[in-house]
């Protein structure tokens, strides 16, 4: 579980990468942007055999003129979800 909480004016800016290597995950990320903040959050996940992995994300945008960039990608093969 990663959550932050963002001032206003402030930035931030997330990659987070699982490319094989764990059975199962829950991925679950929680940003509140205050007023002027901006997030970027890059996330790739790579499941391959049997492996499962969530990811869960709430950005909340708690303020005039926050905002947000989500890129999510991911790739499951085999019997992996």
């Amino acid at each position: 579980m990663t959550e932050l909480t963002i001032g206003e004016g402030c930035s931030v800016e997330m990659e987070m990468v699982q490319i094989k290597g764990v059975d199962d995950t829950k991925r679950y990320t929680k940003v509140i942007a205050g007023p002027g903040a901006e997030v970027l959050v890059q996330e790739k996940l790579y499941t391959h055999l049997q492996q499962t992995a969530v990811s869960e994300m709430d950005i909340i945008l708690d303020g005039a003129d926050s905002r947000a960039r989500v890129v999510s990608r991911s790739v499951a093969v085999d019997n992996s979800n």
